[in-house]
């Protein structure tokens, strides 16, 4: 997929959903400061490239570490949209908001 121009830092990954764009950024082009932070790698926009949210709920797991918490790749399966964490625990992210809840262990 072709990336938006829009977009501020590198992307890992685009793909479209529900009219807009859900992008995971290259980790290594944010940092703690940036924004979005490298933990908050994965955000939704808009055709026009507003932000209709950043991932979120994370912090919810007992899982899951800031230091190692920035996302990786992003799937669709029968259970849903799947996310990777760098500590290779999955999460389940919903579209409509970003918030995620622990799904799984993917090593």
């Amino acid at each position: 997929m072709k990336v938006p121009k829009f977009l501020k830092y590198k992307a890992k990954e685009v793909f479209q959903e529900n009219g807009g764009y859900i992008v995971i950024y290259d980790w290594d082009s944010l940092d703690e400061n940036s924004e979005p932070a490298y933990w908050e790698n994965v955000v939704c926009y808009s055709k026009d490239g507003k932000i209709i949210w950043k991932i979120n709920g994370m912090e919810l797991s007992k899982y899951w570490r800031k230091e190692t918490g920035f996302f990786t790749d992003i799937f669709r399966t029968s259970s849903g949209l799947l996310v990777t964490c760098f500590d290779t625990n999955r999460y389940k992210l919903d579209p409509e908001n970003g918030r995620v809840e622990y799904f799984d262990f993917a090593k």
